[in-house]
């Protein structure tokens, strides 16, 4: 008898999980810009403080660039006007009152591809009790923006570029077919990727020394002069170089399991009017690996640039080293 009642709870669970992978497949696309959330809001449970208190923790700045820009675009609609073709929004945060704060994710309720948070406050005191909590959110969301571009990234990898980088620089990486080689030196390599309003760099170096305590001072220094030697301007004599009055932030985080150094701040071009955001990574190397370096920058003038700084960091984020 226990046999039965095991095969019978089988069934059911294989019957369940079916039921929600059909209903999965049945549903439509999700739709709506990167980066963007929209805020369903209940009024008859918060009031406008709660949700400019709310606002204000969400409205994050993306680092430093030439313009302050916050990484998320919000939206706000109250429960009424959620409807259509709001359902289908990737990005959803819908805000309910409880005697306890909490976050919770919930993909593909209306869409596929489509994250669902559910924030759940009592009130004012308890949003800025829990501010880092709801700060944190907004870097969840640039993360799973980040996933959803490597998947389109997967089916659109440059398989010639990407065998340059591995003979190389003894890395694998994501490279878009947009992208085109633009300088390929003995230690150095330099893509671009060129719109009407944007373009894009991402530069690769192999460094010619081994350091594990070079401080981001003295790497900003060293992959300045990379740089300068190797992005060359429009104009005669121009060059590209690191803004050095512009404020820097520096973070610590993995890449392709080791431990990296990103550093963001502002590029100018030397004799030329152009400037724009760079992003770089110093990698450590290892006994038999020497240190390299990921260089990435946007040129946009007058346009927004937390879009295709993302696209660069979702590319870089694909790197594995060998």
């Amino acid at each position: 008898m226990k046999i039965r009642y095991i095969y019978i709870i089988i069934l059911l669970l294989a019957g369940v999980l079916f039921i929600r992978q059909s209903g999965i497949k049945e549903l439509p696309m999700a739709i709506g810009e990167p980066l963007e959330i929209i805020i369903i809001k209940n009024t008859d449970q918060h009031d406008d403080n709660f949700y400019q208190l709310l606002r204000n923790f969400l409205s994050v700045e993306i680092g430093p660039s030439p313009q302050p820009e916050r990484v998320l675009n919000i939206i706000e609609l109250d429960q009424t006007s959620f409807k259509g073709i709001f359902k289908r929004h990737q990005n959803l945060l819908f805000v309910t009152k409880s005697d306890t704060f909490s976050i919770k994710h919930t993909d593909n309720i209306f869409a596929k591809n489509q994250n669902a948070v559910f924030l759940n406050s009592h009130s004012s005191k308890d949003l800025l009790s829990n501010k880092q909590k709801i700060v944190d959110l907004v870097f969840q969301i640039k993360e799973m923006e980040i996933k959803r571009q490597i998947l389109k990234y997967k089916n659109q990898n440059n398989i010639e570029l990407q065998r340059i980088i591995n003979n190389k620089h003894n890395l694998s990486i994501l490279l878009p077919k947009k992208f085109f080689l633009a300088l390929d030196s003995q230690k150095t390599t330099w893509f671009r990727n060129e719109t009407p309003k944007i373009g894009q760099g991402i530069l690769l170096s192999n460094l010619d020394h081994k350091d594990t305590s070079l401080s981001p001072y003295k790497i900003c220094r060293v992959v300045d002069s990379i740089v300068k030697a190797n992005i060359l301007g429009p104009l005669e004599n121009s060059y590209m170089t690191f803004e050095s009055r512009a404020q820097k932030s520096i973070d610590t985080i993995m890449l392709g399991g080791f431990s990296a150094i990103k550093i963001q701040s502002l590029w100018r071009m030397e004799n030329d009017f152009m400037g724009g955001v760079y992003q770089l990574y110093y990698i450590p190397g290892n006994q038999s690996v020497r240190d390299r370096i990921i260089y990435t920058y946007v040129y946009a003038p007058g346009e927004n640039k937390k879009i295709p700084l993302m696209h660069l960091e979702s590319i870089v984020q694909t790197a594995d080293f060998f």
